[in-house]
C-alpha cells in the first residue's frame, strides 16, 4: 500500500532536542561520522513518519523499527524459542537493575529462552541464550516452545547525558555501532532491544522473506563497506512488501535516511521514476529548505 504523505512547510532545524544541548560541550568526543552528518546541520521539512500519531508511543515505535533495532543491536539471533515465561524479581541476573527487578515485580518482565541458530553480529551466545524481556505496548504474540523468531539482542546502556545525545542520533546515517563501543557499558543480562517489537515471529508464510530482509538490513547497516544509496533502494523496494511491519518500519527508516543523504544523492532520489512519490517529494522539500549545498560526508 502506497502512503503519501503531505509534507509540512514548517521547518525543523536540527533533529535534537534542547535537552541533548547538555552533552554539547563534550560533542568533540563523539565520532566523527556522527558530528559531520548533514542531518545535524539542516533545515528539515517536517514529516510524519507511519507510526507519527501524536501520541506518547511514537518515539519508542520509530526507534523500534528494523533498521533502528539493526543499528543498536548487539546481536541478531536467529533461533528457536526453548521457554517463555515470567522473569522472577529474585533472579540473580536482573538482581544488580533496579529497574528490571521492578518491571519483574509489577508483571512486565519476561525471561526467553532461545536455541540460536544463525547469528548476525555479536559473540556466540550460550544455548540455550537467556534474554529478558520488559513489556511496553502488549502486542506480542506470545512465542511458544518450539517457535521460531528473530531476536535483536542489545546488552548495554550509554550513562548519563551520553544516553540521551546518542539515542537522538541513531536515526542517523553516521551512527555506527562499532565506532561507539567506547561509550557503551555492560549490562549484567542481554535484554530483548528495545521492546517486544525486538522479537519477529518467524512463524507463517512470510518466514523466509522475513529472514532475507533482516540479513539484508544487517548488510545495509553493519557491514564495514555500506553504502547509503544501496540502502536506500533496499528500503525503498521494502514499501511495497506485503507484510505490513516491513511496509512502515522501511517507510519510516528511508525517511531517517533522506535526511542524512548528500546534496547530489537527493537530487538523484528526486529525480528518479523508481523512487517512492513521497521519498521523491520528501527529497525535493529538503533541496529547496537547504538551497546551497551543504558540507556534505
Amino acid at each position: 500500500m502506497k502512503h503519501k504523505k503531505t509534507i509540512n512547510a514548517i521547518v525543523l532545524v536540527g533533529l535534537f532536542s534542547a535537552a541533548c544541548a547538555l552533552f554539547l560541550l563534550n560533542e568533540r568526543k563523539m565520532p566523527a561520522s556522527i558530528i559531520e552528518d548533514p542531518a545535524r546541520t539542516r533545515q528539515l521539512p517536517q514529516i510524519r513518519t507511519p507510526y507519527n500519531d501524536g501520541t506518547e508511543t511514537t518515539f519508542i515505535m520509530e526507534r523500534s523499527t528494523l533498521g533502528q533495532l539493526t543499528k543498536t543491536s548487539t546481536a541478531v539471533i536467529e533461533g528457536t524459542v526453548a521457554s517463555f515465561q515470567p522473569a522472577n524479581a529474585d533472579d540473580p541476573a536482573i538482581q544488580k537493575s533496579r529497574s528490571a527487578s521492578d518491571s519483574a515485580r509489577a508483571g512486565l518482565l519476561f525471561k526467553v529462552e532461545v536455541f540460536p541458530g544463525r547469528m548476525f553480529g555479536g559473540e556466540r551466545l550460550q544455548s540455550p541464550a537467556t534474554v529478558f524481556l520488559t513489556v511496553f505496548f502488549n502486542i506480542l504474540d506470545v512465542p511458544q516452545k518450539g517457535d521460531e523468531v528473530i531476536v535483536y539482542v542489545s546488552d548495554y546502556y550509554y550513562p548519563g547525558d551520553a544516553g540521551m545525545y546518542i539515542g537522538r542520533s541513531t536515526e542517523l546515517w553516521g551512527y555506527n555501532f562499532e565506532d561507539l563501543r567506547h561509550w557503551r557499558k555492560k549490562l549484567a543480562y542481554n535484554s530483548v532491544n528495545i521492546t517486544e517489537r525486538g522479537i519477529v515471529n518467524l512463524q507463517g508464510e512470510d518466514r523466509d522473506i522475513l529472514v532475507r530482509i533482516a540479513e539484508g538490513y544487517f548488510k545495509h547497516l553493519r557491514s564495514p563497506d555500506r553504502n547509503r544509496m544501496e540502502y536506500f533502494w533496499f528500503l525503498n523496494d521494502l514499501t511495497t512488501n506485503a507484510n505490513e511491519r516491513v511496509r512502515l518500519d522501511s517507510r519510516t527508516d528511508a525517511i531517517y535516511l533522506l535526511r542524512s543523504c548528500t546534496y547530489d544523492e537527493l537530487r538523484t532520489i528526486a529525480a528518479s521514476g523508481n523512487a517512492d512519490p513521497q521519498f521523491r517529494e520528501y527529497a525535493e522539500a529538503i533541496i529547496k529548505a537547504n538551497p546551497q549545498p551543504l558540507s556534505e560526508n
